[in-house]
């Protein structure tokens, strides 16, 4: 509804390549065009100033993240566009991931609550602010699975799922990441201390 409402691609001619999105992560995706169509090199960016390294910008500009690599199947010319469905998707994924936590801690919650609540989290007020930080939402998308992971740590002693997740955060934004680890250290006190899940 908010697409056709403010004419966004494919309802209109409009895109959400504002802020960070435009000026930073569409020429990523750019970039990443490039590389996967043999036109740019892994390592080196020869079109960013006088050269850069693209090696460690993998990670703030969330080139390792699958969601990026999916560039390829769209043309050139349509990257800006093809950010709208990428958003959408990241949304969805976002909602799934919250869905999975819920579902797993609160098994006598009626269903309807559990979408809601999803949803809700997939259209909280930090997620639409910083929508234009394109690959801060994979880390969003993951964080109820980093809780879950910690309660399996708590109820079990499964840490497999916590850690493949820690990774893949790290991975795809260590900016984000950081205020993940600090809300476990914070939070693995009252989790400790009582057999809630947050």
């Amino acid at each position: 509804m908010i697409y056709i409402l403010n004419n966004v691609y494919p309802f209109g001619s409009n895109t959400l390549s504002n802020g960070d999105m435009g000026k930073a992560y569409t020429p990523i995706y750019y970039y990443m065009w490039d590389l996967f169509n043999g036109r740019a090199n892994l390592f080196i960016n020869f079109k960013v100033g006088m050269g850069t390294n693209m090696y460690d910008l993998t990670s703030i500009y969330g080139i390792l993240s699958p969601f990026s690599w999916l560039v390829v199947f769209t043309e050139r010319s349509n990257i800006p566009n093809f950010l709208s469905y990428l958003l959408v998707l990241k949304l969805c994924l976002i909602s799934v991931t919250s869905f999975i936590l819920f579902d797993k801690c609160y098994k006598k919650l009626d269903l309807f609550w559990k979408v809601l609540f999803s949803v809700i989290y997939a259209f909280s007020g930090w997620v639409i602010v910083y929508h234009t930080n394109f690959v801060w939402l994979d880390n969003v998308a993951l964080f109820p699975l980093l809780i879950l992971g910690m309660k399996r740590i708590i109820d079990n002693g499964d840490y497999k799922l916590y850690t493949i997740i820690l990774f893949l955060s790290l991975c795809y934004s260590y900016y984000i990441s950081y205020m993940e680890i600090l809300f476990v250290i914070f939070s693995s006190f009252l989790l400790f201390e009582s057999n809630i899940c947050f």
